[in-house]
């Protein structure tokens, strides 16, 4: 068996916001269970 080392892979979006509210960011993740998403939110006031 091999640890669970899984590597902090890190990147820059560049994102300019045309109007204020909310805005959802979905990520393809690739696991064990099949192909999910991760949703991030982010709010412009």
């Amino acid at each position: 068996m091999c640890p669970d080392n899984i590597p902090t892979l890190e990147t820059i979006y560049q994102f300019e916001a045309k109007e204020k509210g909310d805005y959802y960011f979905k990520f393809y993740e690739d696991n064990f269970n099949g192909q999910e998403f991760i949703i991030d939110t982010l709010r412009v006031q």
